[in-house]
Parts: C-alpha cells; sequence; structure tokens
C-alpha cells in the first residue's frame, strides 16, 4: 500500500521508457532496503552501484537471468535512486569515484520526509521478509565467483530442505540482548589496516545456504549465513533462541576421529597423546600455541603441500590481526609436533584428505539439522560447532 501510494504520488515520474512492473519492482527493493536498514540503525546508509554496467557484466550480480538474482535487480535501479533523490526522498553521496569523477556506488539514506511516511505507515522490522524464491544452493567456482548450474533430484532435494530449515529459522527469535542491532566489530585485514565491520543482528541477516566450491557438487556443501556466524565465541555465549538461553557444542575436536577412522583406526585403540601438545619452549603461551595446533591439524588435512598450508594458516591468522605473530619457522615446528603426536595418521597432512572428512563432517551436521527440523527445534550452525537452547541439546 505505501509503495502504491508513494509511486502514483506526485514525488515519482520517472520516464516511460521502461515498464510500470520493472518501475514498480526496483521502488520496492529500494524502499525496502532503506525501511530495513533504518530499523536497524537510524544512522545506517546502504550502498548501491551507479553504473548501468554494473548490473551486465556480473559485478554486482549475474549476467542476465540468474538463479541468484531473485529480486531481478538490473541497471533500472539507477533510475529510481535518481528520481528518489529528486523528490527529496533521499540523501545521497558519492563515495566511489572513477575516471573523471564520476561515482560508480553512493551511499543512501531516507531523508525526515520518507522517514515520516515509513513512521505513518507503522512499517517495522516485521514487515521485510526474504523473497521467497531465494536461492539456498549455492556453487562457486575457483575465484570465488557464483556460477550457474542445472538442477536434478538431489540438488532438489537439498534446496527442500535448505527451505525447511530457513523456514525454520524465519519463525525464530535469535538475538544478544546485550548489544545493539547493528554491532560494530573492529578487526584488521592482511595490510594490518583497521576496519569497523558492520553486523546486522536482525531477521533479515538470519538466512543460510549451503556452499558449494570450485565449480563442483561433490560433497555436502559448506552451512554459511547468518549473523551468529559472524561474530565471536565470546558473544555467542550470550545468544538467546526465543528468549532462552543457549550452549554451544564445539565438534572441531571430530576432526581427530574422523581423520583416524579414514585411516583405518580407532582413535582410542592407538598410542594416544595429545595432538595439540606442544614443545615446551611455548610453555609461555600454551593456549595459543595450541590453538594453532588445531588450527594448522585442520589446515594441513584440507591442502595438497606445506606451502599452501602455511599460507592458508597465515590467511586465518591475519584477519584476526595476529599474522605477524607466528614466522614460518615456529609453524613449521608445530606442525612437527602435530606429526610426532598423531604419527598414525602423519602421511594423511597435506594430502587433501580434509574434502572428504568435510563431506563426513557435513553429513553428521545434515542428519543433527534434519532431527530438529523434524522436532520444530531450532538449531544454528557455526563452523565447526552448533548453537541450541540449554536443555535441548538431547535432542
Amino acid at each position: 500500500e505505501f509503495r502504491r501510494v508513494l509511486f502514483r504520488s506526485n514525488h515519482f515520474g520517472i520516464k516511460r521508457t521502461t515498464s510500470q512492473n520493472t518501475k514498480k519492482r526496483n521502488l520496492k527493493l529500494i524502499l525496502l532496503n532503506l525501511l530495513s536498514a533504518w530499523v536497524d540503525d537510524p544512522n545506517l546508509n546502504i550502498s548501491v552501484h551507479m553504473s548501468s554496467a554494473a548490473y551486465n557484466d556480473g559485478t554486482f550480480c549475474s549476467k542476465g537471468r540468474s538463479r541468484y538474482n531473485e529480486l531481478k535487480i538490473s541497471g533500472t535501479i539507477i533510475e529510481v535512486v535518481n528520481f528518489l533523490k529528486d523528490a527529496h526522498l533521499i540523501g545521497r553521496k558519492e563515495t566511489w569515484l572513477g575516471a573523471g569523477g564520476k561515482g560508480f556506488v553512493n551511499l543512501i539514506w531516507p531523508t525526515n520526509e520518507l522517514i515520516k511516511m515509513f513512521s505513518s505507515y507503522a512499517l517495522g522490522a516485521s514487515d521485510i521478509s526474504y523473497h521467497p524464491d531465494r536461492e539456498p544452493i549455492v556453487l562457486l567456482n575457483r575465484s570465488q565467483q557464483t556460477v550457474e548450474y542445472h538442477d536434478n533430484k538431489r540438488i532438489q532435494k537439498m534446496r527442500l530442505f535448505m527451505q525447511e530449515y530457513n523456514s525454520l529459522l524465519a519463525r525464530t527469535f535469535v538475538d544478544i540482548p546485550s548489544v545493539s542491532r547493528v554491532l560494530r566489530v573492529p578487526t584488521k585485514n592482511l595490510q594490518n589496516t583497521k576496519l569497523n565491520n558492520q553486523i546486522s543482528i536482525s531477521n533479515r541477516n538470519k538466512f543460510v545456504t549451503r556452499v558449494f566450491v570450485n565449480n563442483r557438487f561433490s560433497g555436502n556443501g559448506v552451512f554459511a549465513g547468518g549473523w551468529w556466524q559472524q561474530v565471536g565465541i565470546a558473544l555467542r555465549q550470550e545468544i538467546r533462541i526465543d528468549d532462552f538461553p543457549t550452549v554451544e557444542i564445539d565438534f572441531s575436536n571430530l576432526y581427530p576421529f574422523l581423520a583416524y577412522a579414514h585411516a583405518g583406526l580407532n582413535f582410542w585403540d592407538s598410542n594416544y597423546t595429545d595432538i595439540y601438545k606442544v614443545r615446551d619452549n611455548h610453555a609461555s603461551n600454551k593456549e595459543f600455541f595450541q590453538d594453532m595446533a588445531k588450527l594448522l591439524f585442520i589446515i594441513s588435512l584440507d591442502v595438497s603441500n606445506q606451502k599452501t598450508m602455511l599460507q592458508n594458516v597465515k590467511t586465518n591468522l591475519g584477519a584476526v590481526g595476529q599474522m605477524k605473530i607466528c614466522s614460518d619457522g615456529m609453524l613449521s615446528e608445530i606442525m612437527d609436533d602435530i606429526k610426532q603426536n598423531a604419527s598414525e595418521i602423519s602421511h594423511l597432512f597435506c594430502s587433501g584428505t580434509g574434502l572428504k572428512l568435510c563431506q563426513l563432517e557435513s553429513r553428521i551436521y545434515n542428519y543433527m539439522l534434519a532431527n530438529f527440523i523434524e522436532t520444530d527445534t531450532p538449531l544454528l550452525t557455526v563452523n565447526h560447532s552448533v548453537i541450541v537452547q540449554i536443555g535441548r541439546a538431547h535432542v
């Protein structure tokens, strides 16, 4: 109703070069994004590509018709933004300037006049939801770009499963009472540059996808999405599901068991010692180096050579501003300790075995999710762990 009134008002006079339906669709898209950002944080802006090429060359969304562009976003949205600005319904600032000073990306926000419209129609977060055709099965190439694919029975079954899971999440209230709707997390990138990431703690950031990489549907994919995957373990301890406290169950320690099983061994029958035990010269910061050992153990199973292993570990350390703490020599020492502690499976390190272990872990996730969906019990997936209400872990 709000969109209809605005579309027919004198504020809006878009040229007749595009269809009415396209205009309305793009207007609805802009208004809902502005409303969603305003509800989360009145000072929050949204970014819009203002180059028509971005909507045709894959910069913003896949070329042509795409399963990943369920909102049918097109370059017509530029026209909508320009007219909303001329109607004084949005503010706008050019942020990314190309050659000749042309703004390719703009930040936009609602003006007081548009905010009054939001308020007069009593619009809020409950009025915003995901598009029913949003694609939950994502295929990426080696450059981490989305790839089009053809459906088969297996993919259709996975899609239905993920739709049921996202439907369960949609009717579940997930929150951290102690923080605002928009959490600003200071981090550093690999260049050690300070960043201020913004994480939306809201319903519009709960959608979970199943991601497959390397242009293949091998394995069972990785569950990605949901704001709880973006916050640290300390904040995750404060998560409430439907206002009930939660517990995070860590499955990262499954990896040694899975690795031994893959080698045809029983973990408990081996000459067991602490796999993550480090040599005495690291004793001054034992906890940190044991965490490094866990990281090395997992990554060493995923890669095919030690050089790639060290690069991947540094990438992980750089993401949290700790890349300079560990040298290649120190990481190699820790890896030598792991090989000695787990000598029975040392042949699996840097062999690429991790992909098969990830597939097995994903199947375990699958089994758990299916059980929780069947009993209508919310479950949040995190990398190598899950979050459930206290008292519901037995499900």
